[in-house]
């Protein structure tokens, strides 16, 4: 058994033997290398022409390469379709590899898996397989049939159309991972604007709320300590009445004891300015404050009864 050179393949060319219409620079050392003609992918019933733009085979995916170049295998010859080193190199493993027997003459289709993680281009220069060709020591009694172009590419596209996608349907174990890293991304950014979103609103809800109950606070702390102001001074005034007004009254002798009730009097139109002044304050807490500080010590400057002399 031999093994045909490229020269011998090239000669084989020219006459239309071997390789009918073939190049002959596919003849390098000891083998034919076949391109690319058409694409099938798994699970697609539709053939894509491979033109000068290129089909692509993702990380996982499973085609059906269809080689423009059809074999005419003598009877006695026998050839071995084999893995390119090149598309080997790529991540492209042959799963066809098979002998082409004697008598077999039609189209040749490589069936490919990408195993590789990077997507691979395949053009119409590509050299998807290619054949060692063998010479026999006697013609083969038994040939193979001729194949019609037209019903090879029928089969074909049936075989592919019921095959997976990819490889034992790997590629749904290898998910997109940059489409999912997006996704993510996305989702992740808008949980933190909902959440940042939610935190503005309640410190915005807490802080209105804060701020209103210490405005109320203030609001009514004011009040009911002007208020205090204004019963401080009423009940010192009207203990001083209730006190010494029958004192007064029973031993007031001369301008001095008049001259005190005239200040009571005026006490009393003190607190009676004191409320009006009330109404006028409600809307500023500050003023409020102040004015607080000013009622307090005005009713500090009332006599104390403790220290008031017996005979007044």
């Amino acid at each position: 058994m031999a093994v045909l050179c490229d020269k011998t393949i090239k000669e084989k060319i020219s006459k239309n033997e071997l390789i009918p219409f073939g190049n002959p620079d596919g003849a390098t050392h000891c083998s034919y290398e076949f391109t690319a003609a058409l694409i099938l992918r798994g699970g697609s019933h539709e053939p894509i022409q491979v033109t000068e733009s290129g089909v692509v085979i993702k990380p996982a995916q499973l085609v059906w390469i269809r080689a423009r170049e059809d074999i005419s295998m003598p009877a006695n010859m026998v050839g071995l379709w084999i893995q390119t080193q090149k598309l080997a190199r790529q991540g492209l493993l042959l799963l066809n590899i098979s002998l082409i027997e004697p008598g077999y003459e039609g189209p040749l289709t490589a069936v490919l898996v990408n195993f590789g993680k990077n997507k691979v281009i395949i053009r119409p220069d590509t050299k998807i397989a290619k054949i060692v060709f063998f010479t026999l020591d006697d013609p083969a009694d038994e040939l193979v049939g001729k194949w019609n172009s037209k019903t090879y590419d029928v089969e074909l596209m049936d075989m592919a159309a019921n095959a997976p996608a990819s490889f034992l349907q790997l590629e749904s174990f290898l998910p997109n991972i940059e489409e999912r890293a997006k996704a993510r991304l996305m989702a992740m950014d808008k949980e933190i604007e909902t959440n940042v979103g939610n935190i503005t609103n309640e410190a915005k809800f807490n802080l209105e709320k804060e701020l209103s109950e210490k405005m109320k606070s203030s609001f009514i702390k004011g009040h009911i300590g002007l208020f205090g102001s204004f019963i401080v001074v009423l009940g010192a005034f009207l203990f001083v009445i209730t006190t010494f007004l029958p004192r007064l009254a029973a031993e007031y002798s001369g301008i001095e004891e008049l001259a005190q009730k005239a200040a009571l009097v005026q006490q009393a139109q003190t607190i009676t300015d004191l409320n009006t002044q009330l109404s006028t304050l409600t809307t500023e807490i500050e003023s409020l404050k102040k004015q607080l500080r000013r009622d307090i010590s005005d009713t500090t400057s009332l006599p104390d009864a403790n220290n008031v002399a017996p005979n007044q």
